[in-house]
């Protein structure tokens, strides 16, 4: 996916909104504590919505990725859709 352009790199959605829209996933996954969001592009997937292994999406676009951690310190990297302001993907790092 290293030179696929991005499907998108408009955005629609402020660094509040998304924090506000990764903090519903992060919350429900035990990550309470806000560290960071940025602007990157990342290839979408359904690692927070899916029910098995996640699978990933054939595109990149540009995201917010919004950093919570948990009472460990680990961290729940959550990404957020620039243009439809959706939860598209991410992951967690012990």
């Amino acid at each position: 996916m290293f030179n696929t352009p991005p499907k998108s790199l408009k955005v629609n959605v402020t660094k509040d909104q998304a924090v506000a829209t990764a903090r519903i996933t992060a919350e429900k996954k035990g990550f309470k504590t806000f560290s960071d969001a940025k602007l990157d592009v990342e290839q979408a997937s359904d690692y927070w919505t899916s029910q098995g292994s996640p699978k990933s999406a054939d595109y990149c676009t540009l995201v917010w990725v919004v950093t919570f951690k948990d009472s460990s310190q680990n961290r729940a990297r959550i990404y957020v859709d620039t243009l439809t302001g959706l939860v598209v993907g991410g992951g967690q790092a012990i």
